[in-house]
């Protein structure tokens, strides 16, 4: 029936009871309303299976009015009413368009293409209304569905076309709705843990009556600050107090599904549940977790109505726990690269040599190649008070901001020193205690090789704590290697180290070095502390900025242009040739 009229909102006065409703042109409005629709027809003893046409008559006819009439314009408005007359449901609905075609509502048709995604609608509420009226004028436009409830008990055909067509359309309005609920919890959500809260809530909403067992199972690859706060939910378990039927499923990713209570009996925590599926959480190829749902009764006709709704919501929540992962590790990596830039800092500020010592009598070489932007090797050249020179290399455990503030520490705690007129080895000693009260039990340590150079230029001390060997060459070709006299420093405050004192001639030199110069690989094989000892037997002497430079040459030949696997370091120390301390200047 069509007709025009100046109103297009009357009911009829006749009706006992009206409900009406004026929602905004938004799609995400109608499936609450046709829930409160759906209520409305049980109240009205209209049978399950005609309500289940109703309510896709309802969210057909509804969402076509706010596309069509509202052109999805929220600022626009469509009325929705209901009521019961004389045997009869009737579901009016008016939006401020002009409706479908004149020849449209005369005569409906399904579209000829049936991989067309519309034009079923009109067909369909057609078909199913005893009458469908069609009203419009200059305020609009009202279409009026009625279909009498009574003594209907020979429903469509379940083999027939528009059967086939309902069904379907019917499942697809469930997912879309349940996938905007989920999408919009989603997008309210802050954290991971208020997305799966909601979610769960809103499963338990459509799942009507509630389901007896809810549970999401997390896998160990979410990472464990996600976890620690999801895991504050009564519904959120992990991997170890999953149930054995969930952990299969996390371990092999596979979903599972059971109709009898029988097919869980070998699985105490889920034995005694009629039916359920386990679903995994999925996302970048990692199984996340996985939902476990569970029905005590056998009720598998209901339980499969949910499916695709549970999935759905597995898929979300899979995404935002992998949002979640993807997150936490790009703040740890965030993290990292600051450290890094405060431990680069701290090296340019408080560890750079800021005046290398310098003499007509001696000549020093410090050299140094970090394996990363922050080293653990520290190389130190400086004066005492009394006039000594004091040598010192160090290799931090560790790389980045711990490595570069201890080795801070190292530093200050010489500089602390440099007034004592004390053996070597107490100053050592000193330096150690300090580190050992500032680390107290973070197990990090510092190996250290000292020398010090009398200010007559004629002795020369040296303590080794845990470094590898200090060498005094001379120019004859003779080395002697200083071993540790003690464990490294920041490892036991009461160490007493030892000290050995050199009677220098003009010929000697000190060499020391890092592990960094000698532990790399040559052809698959380390170059080792003996090829070391050979090349600054042959070379160092003579030159040692030329020595430094053949061992980077071989070192870059044997592992590449890039970063060294480790820091290299190398101090070099020697009198220059005729030097006599009896007759020339001092220091």
């Amino acid at each position: 029936m069509n007709a025009h009229a100046d109103q297009i909102d009357h009911c009829p006065a006749q009706a006992e009871l009206i409900f009406r409703h004026q929602v905004p042109a938004n799609l995400a409005e109608v499936a609450d309303l046709r829930d409160t629709f759906m209520v409305f027809l049980n109240d009205a003893c209209v049978s399950g299976k005609e309500r289940g046409v109703w309510g896709l008559v309802f969210s057909e006819a509804l969402s076509n009015a706010m596309r069509h009439g509202c052109n999805l314009d929220a600022m626009l408005s469509v009325t929705v009413e209901w009521w019961v007359l004389d045997g009869e449901v009737y579901l009016a609905i008016t939006d401020p368009g002009q409706g479908p075609p004149q020849e449209a509502t005369d005569n409906p048709q399904l579209p000829e293409d049936p991989l067309q995604e519309g034009g079923r609608g009109l067909f369909l509420i057609n078909e199913f209304a005893d009458l469908h009226e069609h009203w419009r004028s200059a305020l609009g436009y009202r279409q009026v569905i009625r279909r009498r409830h009574a003594g209907l008990s020979s429903p469509v055909q379940e083999d027939s076309e528009l059967t086939a067509v309902l069904e379907e359309l019917s499942t697809a309005y469930e997912c879309l709705s349940a996938f905007h609920r989920f999408g919009t919890a989603m997008i309210g959500a802050g954290r991971p843990s208020e997305f799966m809260s909601r979610g769960l809530e809103i499963l338990t909403v459509l799942y009507s009556p509630s389901p007896d067992l809810v549970r999401v199972c997390l896998s160990e690859n979410v990472l464990s600050g996600i976890s620690d706060e999801l895991g504050d939910q009564d519904e959120v378990v992990g991997f170890n107090d999953a149930p054995e039927k969930a952990k299969a499923v996390l371990q092999n990713g596979r979903s599972f599904y059971w109709e009898h209570a029988s097919e869980v009996a070998d699985d105490p925590m889920l034995a005694g549940y009629g039916c359920g599926c386990c679903f995994p959480i999925v996302a970048n190829g990692q199984t996340l977790g996985c939902l476990l749902f569970g029905l005590i009764g056998e009720e598998g006709e209901r339980l499969s109505r949910q499916l695709s709704n549970l999935r759905t919501f597995t898929d979300l929540l899979g995404i935002a726990l992998a949002n979640a992962n993807l997150q936490v590790v790009r703040d740890e990596e965030q993290r990292a690269t600051r450290e890094l830039e405060i431990a680069a800092e701290i090296q340019r500020n408080l560890l750079s040599l800021h005046h290398t010592p310098q003499s007509d009598a001696w000549k020093l070489a410090l050299k140094h190649r970090t394996a990363r932007d922050v080293g653990g090797d520290h190389l130190e050249a400086i004066y005492d008070t009394s006039g000594n020179l004091i040598l010192t290399v160090i290799d931090v455990m560790g790389k980045g901001v711990s490595a570069a503030m201890l080795a801070a520490i190292f530093r200050t705690a010489l500089h602390l020193n440099l007034d004592k007129e004390v053996p070597l080895a107490d100053i050592v000693e000193s330096i150690n205690r300090v580190l050992c009260s500032q680390l107290e039990n973070m197990s990090m340590f510092i190996t250290c090789a000292m020398a010090r150079v009398s200010a007559d230029l004629k002795t020369l001390e040296v303590v080794n704590a845990g470094h590898c060997p200090v060498l005094l060459l001379n120019r004859s070709g003779k080395i002697t290697e200083v071993e540790p006299g003690g464990p490294p420093l920041g490892l036991f405050s009461s160490t007493q180290y030892e000290h050995q004192t050199i009677d220098l001639n003009p010929d000697d030199a000190v060499l020391i070095v890092t592990d960094g110069l000698y532990e790399w690989q040559d052809g698959g094989k380390w170059w080792g502390w003996e090829n070391l000892k050979n090349a600054a037997a042959s070379h160092a002497f003579d030159d040692p900025e030329e020595f430094w430079s053949r061992m980077q040459i071989r070192i870059r030949e044997s592992e590449g242009e890039g970063l060294p696997a480790d820091d290299q370091t190398m101090l070099f120390w020697k009198l220059n040739p005729g030097y006599d301390p009896d007759t020339d200047a001092k220091i």
